[in-house]
């Protein structure tokens, strides 16, 4: 298949970036990122999550970043959610997009969300449901999509009936997350065509960690299968909790810079992203994990 022309890229370096990090952002620092995030360009930015702060205390002032961002029309806001608690913070809020998060690994969703992958799906058909009475953006992640830190390999023969569900739901979005950064060019090929065979294509988005150095390599695979969204993080922010050894998503400036020399549309300001990405990593005394960002500095 021919690459894409254009692709919309997530930014969620406010929310899945900062839930690991041991240095926690103040609310001022995360409404700078999100603010200057917005001037880059993004159309689409997670700033963060309504779970339990005892979980993820990193992201517990949600609300109050929500609250003191410059809102822009053309930014989408999402935020995560787990539960029918979170999705009344979200419409208390007023924030409009809400991101959900199963697994298709069994035992990956029991450390989790403390649950089956059936019991979640059963609680998400409600949340949907409200959700859509309230007419949110609902995103859904499929964490573990092709392997898992407990289970190994995933096979895509489990993945496929949960996109189909939630697409059933009438999700806008359903993501392939591969949580451990173990996933290869081929097997996101081929899961990605078995799920093209029940669920549009436009669909399907891809959160990919960069453990093994694979992520640019499979994002490829996924946008010569047709995938035209995909999550990223500036200077490679990122990790979870509960993965050990996982590391960030695909830094979002090595992303910029592959999407561009192929001339696919991003819409998205390279050098303003590098500069944040610098800036944010200096916040949380890090390297800055983006390949791209070294090399300008030069």
């Amino acid at each position: 298949m021919s690459l894409p022309k254009q692709v919309r890229i997530i930014e969620v370096s406010p929310r899945d970036g900062l839930q690991s990090e041991p240095r926690h952002l103040t609310t001022d620092q995360k409404v700078e990122l999100i603010n200057e995030l917005s001037d880059c360009g993004f159309s689409q930015i997670e700033i963060g999550s309504f779970v339990s702060a005892e979980h993820i205390p990193q992201l517990a002032d949600t609300e109050a970043v929500f609250e003191q961002i410059n809102l822009s029309h053309t930014v989408d806001y999402s935020a995560l959610i787990c539960n029918q608690i979170g999705l009344d913070r979200a419409i208390t809020c007023g924030i409009g997009h809400i991101a959900l998060f199963t697994s298709a690994s069994e035992s990956f969703c029991q450390k989790n969300i403390q649950t089956s992958i059936n019991g979640s799906l059963k609680t998400f058909k409600q949340i949907i449901q409200k959700a859509h009475d309230e007419q949110f953006i609902i995103r859904v992640y499929l964490s573990c999509a092709f392997d898992c830190p407990f289970e190994g390999t995933i096979k895509a023969q489990n993945v496929v009936p949960l996109v189909k569900y939630f697409y059933n739901l009438k999700c806008d979005e359903i993501v392939l997350a591969d949580t451990t950064g173990r996933a290869t060019p081929l097997a996101v090929q081929q899961l990605i065509e078995l799920c093209r065979n029940s669920v549009p294509v436009e669909y399907i988005g891809v959160h990919f960690h960069d453990t093994y150095g694979m992520a640019s390599a499979n994002i490829f695979s996924a946008l010569e299968s047709g995938v035209q969204q995909i999550d990223s993080s500036i200077a490679g922010l990122g990790g979870c909790p509960f993965a050990p050894g996982a590391s960030g998503n695909i830094a979002t400036e090595d992303l910029l810079y592959m999407l561009h020399s192929m001339n696919i549309a991003t819409g998205i300001n390279l050098q303003k992203t590098v500069s944040i990405g610098n800036k944010v990593s200096a916040w949380l005394h890090r390297k800055n994990q983006s390949r791209i960002s070294a090399l300008m500095l030069h």
